[in-house]
């Protein structure tokens, strides 16, 4: 269940200072925007890992809301005008310069809030550095036991001289992570293709994918 593909290239991106804007909706009557019952408000925070570069820019997004019960569905628009249903966790990569305005909702279980942050994406400023190689990455998963829960274990091994890396990963659910040995337990049985994209914080950057067939 392993596949690399190399020779993918991206301009230069980095992680930038975690940021966080986090906006309260006060429970109205009979429950709409709070846990019912208890008055308790809807929070919910949405923050991005990085949230200016230059194309294409790669965007880790994460939503934490409270209180959280197990039965919340995220509203996920990146500022493109096409919304989309998924995990708590959402990379994207924004392939165009421009102002885009990422947004996640929710409204279910009796919570009901939003939040946004503004990403800016320039065009690149700089010929790619041609000297500088690619990294040479495998991708690959481990599933102990295709039944339920369905908890996976990835693991990206990645060889580039020189370079620090940094890894980002999608589950293909929905969800994502940072990091090159990441784990992640699956709601339902199917075939997920999971995604990594390594970068060496230059001008290079690498996808590979795997596989995960859960029964």
């Amino acid at each position: 269940m392993t596949h690399s593909q190399a020779g993918l290239r991206f301009p230069w991106w980095s992680l930038a200072q975690f940021l966080a804007l986090p906006l309260t909706l006060a429970a109205c009557a009979g429950g709409g925007g709070g846990t019912p019952g208890t008055g308790e408000a809807a929070s919910l925070r949405l923050s991005a890992d990085t949230v200016q570069g230059e194309v294409p820019l790669v965007v880790s997004f994460t939503a934490v809301a409270e209180p959280a019960p197990n039965d919340l569905s995220y509203r996920w628009d990146f500022g493109l005008g096409e919304p989309s249903s998924g995990g708590r966790s959402r990379p994207y990569v924004y392939t165009e310069p421009g102002t885009y305005t990422a947004s996640v909702a929710l409204s279910q279980g009796g919570v009901s809030a939003q939040d946004e942050v503004v990403i800016e994406v320039a065009e690149l400023s700089r010929a790619p550095d041609i000297s500088n190689e690619p990294p040479v990455v495998t991708f690959t998963s481990t599933v102990p036991d295709p039944a339920a829960p369905y908890t996976v274990a990835f693991r990206t091994d990645a060889t580039d001289p020189g370079d620090a890396l940094a890894y980002l990963v999608d589950f293909g659910d929905g969800e994502g992570a940072v990091g090159a040995s990441v784990s992640h337990t699956y709601a339902a049985p199917g075939s997920y293709l999971a995604t990594v994209v390594v970068s060496d914080g230059r001008d290079e950057a690498v996808t590979a994918e795997t596989v995960v067939t859960l029964k």
